[in-house]
């Protein structure tokens, strides 16, 4: 066969207009199935014949939802079932074999393949599943993928495949994927070293498609790789995966292998029992992943949660006291999401929909739209829709609504360490971080003008990108002037990023001062004499704040300022310890700018990612945002 590969899809319509090809192969996921189709029907007009294949995890595991896939999506000829190297391989072979008679190798019923005969579902024989990963060649170390080595893609690799968890809102949480198949280390490494000597400067990052990396023997020698390929290409700086979810201590080493380049996940996604056995995560220690944070933190490394709302069985309290927990153990990012409704998983089959009395909603993904010039035809507008849980019986849709506007105050106000020099301090008298985010949140009806302007639009917007049929979402998209402002950013962002985004590039000092005012309130409350004592302290430390964030993209800004308290001596402990010792009366100039590094990994990010709101979001996202807080230093100490 000659193939080629595409990513970019104006390279793909671009390489059809100049040759049309025979046969078509996309993957089938949430975020590019209405491209692709769409992209496919065009090709399909200029030569009847091609062969449509598809493949990939977003497909049902119902057989009714599996016909009803087909028949709404009839230009597709064969749908490969589950993991589909062997599956696709045979499939073309038997085409070849036959050919290349759609018809006939119908009949033939090739394995790991589904489609339509006579308006009826054909489900193939099931394939059984690769055990050895090593024996699918290596798509990099073929030069399959060096065209994909460019200023925008970011390598991705998998060392092992499948999860023993059976998580009801994840397609690998069916027994199907409960087996755990692996790439040597020694081919693993080979990529690595393929990959650093060919990616482009401004790539710092790798993803690794695993589903718990860290938490097997044979990720402590993939670690060992990856150590040794940092220590001679300076690369990967950052490494982007899901960390293991039993098996603490291992994942920690990893993670200090890799000299902090690995951010560990304790995705508890509720700590609610009754709601942990609802998703069948009762074989997953909430205690070792809580306990994870705090080993990980006293190694330096970088820690996230993750929390889904609503989960069945989770209530807005009992949603908030998952965050509160999450928060007190010092995470560094509580990643807050809404329930996707999966194809493919058990949360989104029809049982559990009913069981649970899930209200289902339907939203444009994030960055996954556009309008694709082919031709001289008219062009390709498309937009990924996927479908949301917004309400269950245990949660009103105003309680999600409510929930989403707190997740915006954790974002703003507490992930990224905004302000951790804060958070620390009052650590220091027995104010918990959640305390003082909750106080926060409740005094948001009396923010600063721009500030409470941008949660009034966060909330309405986060109510009206929500819509309760696909069809109508469908069709508004198509419109001309809708997908426009979807292209513009004005429709379909992340919101949570997005509104992150302008607060952080727009409204910062006010962002700081709410803080500080509200930690001023608290203190004033329950321990007025910490608060007179250390009022001035506090006063230096917001502006100490502002100045290491003011204009934070913006590598050219230097401020300076007074100070009569040491903070470079503070910074290096983490603001730890009270100020006292550390005053200095005379006063001392400081200087706030960015480091060359700092540089590089700004004026890299905005290569990548653009300078826009959407492009700050998207890089808010992906690197650790509280590396680039400006650096400071002492005039003439």
């Amino acid at each position: 066969f000659e193939f080629t590969l595409f990513k970019y899809p104006e390279k793909l319509i671009a390489a059809v207009l100049d040759k049309t090809p025979d046969i078509a192969c996309f993957s089938n996921y949430a975020w590019n199935l209405d491209l692709s189709y769409n992209v496919a029907a065009r090709i399909k007009k200029r030569n009847p014949g091609l062969i449509l294949i598809v493949g990939g995890p977003n497909y049902s595991t119902d057989a009714q939802e599996q016909q009803r896939f087909l028949e709404e999506h009839p230009l597709i000829d064969f749908c490969v079932f589950k993991e589909g190297e062997v599956a696709f391989a045979g499939l073309l072979q038997c085409l070849a074999d036959n050919n290349f008679d759609v018809n006939t190798v119908k009949l033939v019923r090739p394995g790991g393949c589904h489609y339509l005969l006579d308006g009826k579902l054909v489900v193939g024989p099931p394939v059984e599943r690769i055990k050895n990963l090593n024996d699918v060649p290596s798509p990099y170390l073929s030069g399959e993928l060096d065209d994909f080595f460019d200023d925008k893609l970011v390598p991705i690799i998998q060392t092992s495949r499948g999860c023993p968890f059976s998580c009801t809102f994840c397609t690998e949480g069916l027994m199907y994927y409960n087996k755990i198949s692996r790439r040597s280390t020694s081919l693993v490494y080979d990529e690595f070293c393929y990959i650093a000597q060919r990616k482009h400067p401004n790539i710092v990052d790798l993803h690794i498609a695993d589903s718990n990396f860290g938490m097997y023997r044979e990720d402590e020698d993939v670690a060992e790789a990856i150590a040794k390929v940092q220590k001679q290409y300076g690369w990967p700086e950052y490494l982007h995966t899901s960390t293991g979810k039993n098996q603490e201590e291992r994942v920690l080493r990893v993670a200090k292998t890799v000299n902090k380049a690995l951010r560990l996940a304790g995705s508890v996604q509720s700590l609610t029992n009754s709601v942990l056995a609802n998703i069948k995560r009762k074989n997953i220690s909430a205690d070792q992943l809580m306990n994870l944070a705090i080993k990980a933190r006293e190694l330096g490394s970088n820690t996230y949660s993750e929390i889904i709302l609503p989960l069945p069985g989770e209530s807005r309290e009992t949603h908030f006291k998952t965050i509160e927990t999450v928060v007190n153990a010092k995470f560094n990012w509580v990643r807050l999401y809404t329930l996707m409704l999966l194809a493919g998983t058990e949360m989104s089959s029809r049982a559990t929909r009913s069981q649970y009395a899930m209200t289902a909603r339907y939203r444009v993904l994030p960055r996954c739209f556009g309008t694709y010039q082919f031709g001289s035809e008219a062009p390709v507008i498309s937009a990924e829709i996927e479908e949301v849980c917004v309400a269950t019986k245990d949660m009103s849709f105003e309680d999600y609504l409510e929930c989403r506007l707190f997740h915006l105050t954790v974002e703003i106000f507490y992930n990224d360490s905004v302000a951790s020099e804060l958070v620390e301090f009052l650590n220091l008298f027995n104010i918990s971080a959640f305390d003082w985010l909750l106080h926060i949140h409740n005094q948001r009806h009396f923010f600063p003008e721009a500030l409470k302007r941008l949660y009034r639009q966060f909330y309405e917007e986060t109510r009206d990108e929500l819509w309760p049929s696909r069809k109508d979402l469908e069709r508004f998209v198509r419109r001309n002037e809708a997908i426009g402002k979807y292209v513009s950013g004005e429709l379909g962002k992340n919101l949570i990023f997005g509104y992150k985004a302008l607060a952080l590039r727009n409204v910062i000092k006010e962002v700081i001062g709410v803080a500080y005012n509200c930690s001023k309130a608290l203190l004033k409350n329950r321990l007025p004499e910490v608060l007179a004592k250390y009022s001035s302290y506090l006063r230096e430390l917001r502006q100490y704040s502002e100045l290491k964030k003011l204009d934070l993209f913006n590598t050219a800004s230097v401020f300076t300022a007074a100070f009569h308290y040491d903070f470079v001596a503070l910074e290096r402990l983490d603001f730890k310890s009270l100020p006292d010792g550390f005053d200095k009366p005379e006063g001392v100039e400081v200087s706030f700018f960015h480091t060359d590094e700092q540089k590089k990994i700004i004026e890299g990010a905005l290569g990548v990612y653009g300078g826009d709101v959407v492009g700050i979001s998207r890089i808010l996202s992906k690197i650790h945002v509280s590396k680039i807080y400006r650096t400071l230093a002492e005039q003439n100490p």
